[in-house]
């Protein structure tokens, strides 16, 4: 998943932006960049301006708002389909809303540098699949619906209310430059250990083997989808340099 969290609250709530949350209960962890780092540049201490509740699961913190325990919960694509089915509670942003953080990027796949070092054709050809996947999941979305349901052993309404719906995003980018966002919102909110700036983050991040792969999907396969693919090519330039 690239893009998909979101924060709701008990209906009527509303929204005004980030600061709503100064001096309010907020179901998620403390390191939770995408909330953070929006409050971090409107000059505000979000660690201890915001009361950050912990919970095991989003389901927890979906209940701790509905309970009155949090004012805020922050929640992934698998509980849509419960937000969408109760009638006191609504979504009040997503984390990739122009007020948060619209280019932030979640859950990146990451590897043993060893063995990237030793098995590069074996990533490469890993990354092409998952590219074309992609690729086939974007121009049939609604066919991914009963192909994951199945996988799931769930019901189709449960993974449609997250997997059609048009601000859960998969891709499989690198996304260099959120991961140095983040990286850089985690330092600055005490989530990183002393001499974190020392480290050189950008070395750790490897974009060419995922260039390589995309542009030889391109080459072998670019009649299947074109114009995603043509897509892929300009999200990379955006995100990546």
């Amino acid at each position: 998943m690239l893009k998909g969290m979101y924060l709701v609250a008990k209906a009527g709530t509303g929204w005004n932006g980030p600061e709503d949350l100064i001096g309010k209960k907020v179901a998620a962890p403390a390191s939770t960049t995408t909330l953070t780092g929006p409050l971090l540049k409107l000059g505000h201490d979000p660690i201890n301006e915001v009361e950050w509740l912990t919970y095991s699961t989003n389901s927890d913190r979906l209940t701790a708002v509905a309970a009155g325990e949090a004012d805020y919960a922050y929640l992934s694509g698998d509980m849509l389909y419960s937000v969408n089915n109760m009638d006191d509670m609504e979504i009040v942003a997503w984390a990739a809303d122009e007020d948060l953080m619209p280019d932030y990027g979640c859950c990146r796949m990451n590897m043993r540098t060893d063995f990237v070092k030793e098995n590069p054709t074996t990533v490469k050809l890993l990354l092409k699949a998952l590219i074309r996947a992609n690729a086939y999941f974007e121009a049939n979305k609604e066919e991914c619906v009963g192909i994951l349901a199945e996988a799931l052993g769930t019901d189709e309404d449960y993974v449609a209310a997250y997997l059609l719906n048009p601000n859960y995003v998969p891709y499989v980018d690198p996304c260099k430059n959120a991961i140095l966002q983040t990286w850089e919102i985690m330092g600055e909110t005490g989530f990183l250990a002393d001499g974190y700036e020392d480290i050189d983050i950008e070395s750790h991040i490897n974009t060419e083997l995922y260039k390589e792969a995309l542009d030889e999907v391109i080459e072998e396969h670019y009649d299947e989808y074109p114009e995603i693919y043509d897509e892929m090519v300009t999200f990379f330039e955006e995100h990546n340099n």
